[in-house]
């Protein structure tokens, strides 16, 4: 059986990299492999991930405000709401950061 981590965490991975992998692949990205082609693939999977952040975070107050208040909260409610922090969490303090230091080293290679 699977934990309720392990849902989280797959969930998590998933959102993350659902979006790159399709924007790398209409880039052609894995036919040959360019800095500044993965940049690009990134930059245009933020978007959407931006988006997913917001909806979970919507989603995950809207779960807290109407069934933890009354106590009727269960597994999958958890899962949504847990997924939503770890999601907002990494996209915070490591993906959006990570993403920045991609755009810097590629501007500082196309300077040269």
């Amino acid at each position: 059986m699977i934990k309720e981590i392990d849902m989280i965490t797959i969930l998590t991975i998933l959102l993350f990299g659902l979006p790159v992998l399709i924007h790398s692949l209409k880039l052609r990205l894995f036919n040959e492999f360019q800095f500044y082609t993965l940049t690009k693939a990134f930059n245009k999977a933020i978007i959407v991930q931006i988006v997913v952040a917001i909806v979970l975070g919507i989603l995950a107050y809207a779960i807290d405000k109407t069934l933890y208040a009354i106590g009727q909260g269960n597994m999958l409610t958890s899962i949504i709401v847990s997924t939503a922090m770890t999601y907002n969490i990494i996209a915070a303090f490591f993906y959006i950061p990570g993403i920045i230091l991609m755009n810097l080293i590629n501007w500082i290679l196309t300077k040269k």
